[in-house]
């Protein structure tokens, strides 16, 4: 099972995430997020497989999250 973190600042997306998610055998959607603060704590205490995250965000937007995660 591929256990997967959406990280999506617009709930109307974050939802359409879900959607498609749940229809496709293999995947399984953990948590959806907000933000990229939101983010990495909930990575601290748990493992995904796939993270979908937005590119544009306020605050830390998805390239800088990206880094971070890659630390």
């Amino acid at each position: 099972m591929i256990k997967v973190l959406v990280v999506e600042d617009d709930p109307m997306v974050g939802k359409l995430h879900e959607h498609y998610l749940t229809q496709i055998k293999g995947f399984q959607l953990c948590d959806i997020v907000r933000n990229s603060d939101e983010a990495l704590k909930i990575m601290q205490t748990k493992e995904y497989n796939l993270v979908i995250l937005d590119i544009f965000m306020p605050g830390m937007d998805g390239l800088q999250l990206l880094a971070k995660i890659r630390e």
